[in-house]
């Protein structure tokens, strides 16, 4: 990544945006803000941010991301649960939409699959697959 902040605290940081996404609405002021400092950070990198889904952790290519960090062993689990392999992340996508991408993860998978599994969450959030 060519902005500011390392990877790995940039997958820490997306992974407490899913904790709060977990915990609070989208208008609640802690997680906008930290939706809004991680859709500019991602802006500021200026590069796709795409990680590999493995058990225990985020990865890219063979380097482990943040790998002693609870918050990203949770979200990977998540996403796992969810079926998800591979993650990417454009550099424009702005806060809405990773909050709208995050409440969807954050769904029980039991519930996303009674709607169809995350790809029709995310659809009806309005996030592209």
């Amino acid at each position: 990544m060519s902005g500011d902040k390392s990877l790995h605290t940039m997958a820490v940081d997306l992974a407490k945006g899913y904790a709060l996404s977990e915990f609070f609405p989208l208008t609640h002021p802690t997680l906008t803000g930290a939706l809004l400092t991680l859709s500019r950070d991602f802006l500021t990198s200026g590069e796709e941010l795409r990680l590999d889904v493995g058990p225990g952790g985020l990865r890219r290519g063979a380097e482990a991301l943040a790998r002693r960090s609870p918050h990203v062993e949770r979200f990977a689990t998540r996403l796992a649960e969810h079926g998800v392999t591979q993650l990417a992340l454009r550099p424009d996508v702005g806060a809405e939409t990773l909050g709208r991408f995050l409440s969807a993860v954050a769904l029980p998978p039991r519930v996303a699959r009674a709607a169809g599994g995350l790809p029709a969450a995310l659809a009806a959030a309005n996030v592209s697959r």
